[in-house]
């Protein structure tokens, strides 16, 4: 849903969407929102700061400041 929403709006042109979302509870058309797990709050990019985890790989000592 995410990434037709995001066609949807930055590759639309005169005609509008080609597309839409119906909720199929409530019957209304949406627009496809990222929440916070933790607190159900609208996530936008400026809003998250991206951390290493446990699976990341450690960085390695490239060129002459690994001699």
């Amino acid at each position: 849903m995410s990434i037709v929403h995001w066609g949807n709006v930055h590759m639309v042109d005169s005609r509008g969407r080609p597309l839409l979302h119906e909720h199929k509870n409530c019957h209304k058309m949406f627009d496809p929102v990222m929440v916070c797990s933790e607190c159900g709050e609208p996530l936008t990019a400026k809003a998250v700061h991206v951390h290493p985890g446990p699976g990341a790989r450690k960085p390695t000592r490239t060129g002459a400041a690994a001699r």
